[in-house]
């Protein structure tokens, strides 16, 4: 169950793959024009590109509203499933890693996906 919190949204057009310099950029100005401490992990939606940073309890009150090209979202506590892979930020490593975690998925009686899955992503 991962908690309620603030993300930070940019998207673009496509597929991320294709897009995620162009998606970090917004997000990074955002952060570093509030002072906005930077955190992991980043989640990526990977058809419709979209890229998300997790905002901090303790950073919340610098969050300042939708501004260049970042809109700012409140989500609920979420359940989720998810496979850990290591590797590239490739299409091909997020493709086997997705393609791993549906078919775990198919196999657990009364779970049932409700959205389309979507990246994780952190560096050590």
């Amino acid at each position: 169950t991962l908690p309620a919190g603030v993300l930070l949204k940019s998207t673009g057009r496509g597929n991320y793959f294709n897009e995620a310099n162009n998606l970090f950029g917004p997000l990074f100005r955002y952060i570093s024009r509030h002072d906005i401490a930077m955190t992991t992990p980043v989640e990526a939606q990977i058809d419709d590109a979209a890229m998300y940073f997790w905002v901090a309890p303790s950073q919340r009150d610098k969050v300042a509203g939708n501004e260049g090209g970042v809109v700012v979202l409140e989500l609920p506590e979420r359940r989720v499933a998810s496979y850990g892979a290591r590797g590239s930020y490739s299409r091909r490593n997020f493709e086997e890693t997705r393609d791993r975690l549906l078919a775990w998925l198919a196999e657990q009686p009364g779970l049932a996906a409700a959205g389309a899955p979507y990246a994780v992503y952190w560096h050590g």
